[in-house]
């Protein structure tokens, strides 16, 4: 007892001490929480984003390292499609494999045109691999895909500018001078 009221008589002597005192560890153990706190919420951030990308993807590119300032290297080669079935085949219980090719082109809906948009030709099991939420409409199926048809799966910054407040589906889209649906 003698120890608290001693306590209490140096604190009540020395008020804009002990104040400052108080605001300090007020101070400190907030920041030390509000930094973790956001170290954490960071972390839930960039841990869904690598999950929603896939972080268990491998892409093989063809070419060889280093003669070029990109990080790829030098192209030295080419896949085929063949390459993709090969690998398929080799990891079907282990894998999901997709061909895909990446281009830039000009996209047209009736008088508006969207040049640079990047285009992606993708396998039907593209969604899977991806981790890809389509919003309206739906993605091309494996029938689809061995009837050749020609569906666009578009995003959000395409639909806006090219269609509008316009339904896209079912219209037709030019894509570098092809028309998909």
């Amino acid at each position: 007892m003698e120890t608290v009221s001693l306590a209490l008589i140096a604190i009540l002597a020395n008020k804009m001490r002990s104040f400052l005192t108080i605001l300090g560890i007020v101070i400190g153990v907030t920041s030390v929480i509000l930094l973790i706190s956001m170290v954490s919420g960071l972390k839930t951030y960039i841990t869904t984003q690598i999950e929603g990308l896939g972080s268990n993807l491998l892409f093989v590119i063809p070419g060889r390292i280093g003669g070029a300032r990109s990080p790829g290297g030098v192209q030295a080669n080419r896949l085929v499609y063949q390459d993709a079935q090969n690998l398929r085949n080799k990891l079907s219980t282990d894998a999901e494999i997709s061909a895909a090719v990446q281009r830039n082109a000009t996209l047209k809906f009736g008088n508006k045109s969207d040049k640079g948009a990047a285009v992606f030709g993708v396998e039907a099991n593209y969604p899977r691999i991806i981790s890809l939420k389509i919003s309206g409409g739906r993605f091309f199926t494996n029938s689809d895909q061995t009837a050749a048809k020609r569906i666009a799966v578009i995003g959000k910054t395409v639909r806006s500018t090219l269609f509008g407040e316009t339904n896209p589906l079912d219209k037709s889209l030019d894509v570098a001078g092809l028309r998909y649906t």
